[in-house]
């Protein structure tokens, strides 16, 4: 696999693959909800239907600004170096029925962080300007959900409801 300052991409690549990882981040953020919720756990389940629909507000953003610039619908096959969201996660965290907060947490932890990365990236390589202000607004909204993440963590460990999460042992600082 190509490393990632080697892979070249077009603004309408770059935009295609975050209006697919944008529509994925929303649907699996309402699974997770939809879990929270049948364990009896609302306010961890109303967060994630939070999280939904920040992510349905940047996917609608994308598909905006694709038909600005009429740009073709579709996903191109970027590779694995362009998509923040895989299957199995970094983390190891699966989703499954019986997922706990902490996990679920540590699963946003990686999902915005990447996503928040890949904006980064493509704002810094962006030349057209409308797109880097896209990239970059987009990019510190997903700071922000990170951020929301972390704080609703740090809200159910001091109420006891989760053990304390090591971010070092995660990557974060």
């Amino acid at each position: 696999m190509a490393h990632r300052e080697a892979v070249l991409i077009t603004i309408p690549e770059a935009v295609n693959t975050a209006i697919y990882n944008e529509k994925l981040a929303c649907e699996r953020y309402r699974d997770i909800a939809e879990f929270l919720y049948k364990a009896d756990n609302k306010d961890a389940g109303d967060f994630f239907i939070d999280q939904s629909n920040r992510e349905l507000g940047h996917y609608n953003s994308l598909i905006k600004f694709r038909d600005k610039r009429h740009i073709k619908e579709g996903v191109p096959a970027l590779g694995e170096s362009l998509r923040w969201l895989t299957p199995e996660g970094g983390s190891g965290v699966e989703i499954r029925a019986d997922m706990n907060l902490h996990d679920a947490l540590i699963l946003v932890e990686e999902m915005e962080s990447g996503a928040e990365k890949f904006y980064r990236d493509m704002a810094e390589k962006a030349e057209d300007l409308d797109a880097k202000e896209l990239f970059t607004k987009l990019a510190v909204d997903e700071s922000h959900h990170h951020y929301l993440a972390r704080k609703l963590q740090a809200i159910y460990e001091l109420k006891g409801k989760i053990e304390p999460v090591d971010f070092d042992d995660l990557g974060f600082e």
